[in-house]
This record gives C-alpha cells, structure tokens and sequence, in this order.
C-alpha cells in the first residue's frame, strides 16, 4: 500500500490528488476531497493501530475481569478490586458495540 508520503495533492492543482502508480492524477473536485483522499493511508494506517490497541485492552480487561470471577469468594479482595472488575467487564461490553 503506498505510503502517506506517496499519495500528494498536486502542485499544479489542489483539486487533483498524485497516486504512484495511477497513471495521471486522480481529481477530486475540490481541495478539501484531494486533501482527505491524499491523507487516506494515514488514515488506514491509524485504524489499524487503534484496531489492535483496542484488541490488546480487550484481552487484558478479560484478564482482570476473569480473576475476579476467580477470587470473587475471597473475603480479603478490596472494595477498589471488585469496583474495577465491574468497570472493566462494561469497559468490554462498551468496546464490543
């Protein structure tokens, strides 16, 4: 995929975005749509990163939540323990929308 600096609004005109590749340059009709349309491996690229960030937190707030469902029979967990394997388990309930 090409690379945020591949993919350039043209210097000779801004409606007009320069793919490698592409033959001529793609036009986009306004600057504003050449701007997004030159940012969009960026774009993906972030998505991505987010994309596994949030699979990462998942699996570690599953974790948490199942070692309190481990210890819950525990008389010496803490008030603070119990109240974050609540917020983690609607942590993940939230993420999986």
């Amino acid at each position: 995929m090409p690379t945020q600096e591949s993919w350039k609004v043209s210097p000779g005109d801004p409606n007009w975005v320069c793919v490698p590749g592409v033959a001529k340059p793609i036009n986009c009709g306004s600057q504003a749509r050449a701007r997004l349309i030159a940012a969009a491996p960026e774009t993906a690229a972030e998505r991505d990163r987010l994309r596994a960030l949030n699979a990462e937190l998942i699996g570690e707030l599953k974790n948490a939540a199942a070692a309190d469902e481990f210890y819950r029979h525990e008389t010496s967990r803490s008030a603070y323990l119990r109240e974050f394997a609540v917020r983690a388990r609607a942590a993940i309930a939230k993420a999986k929308e």
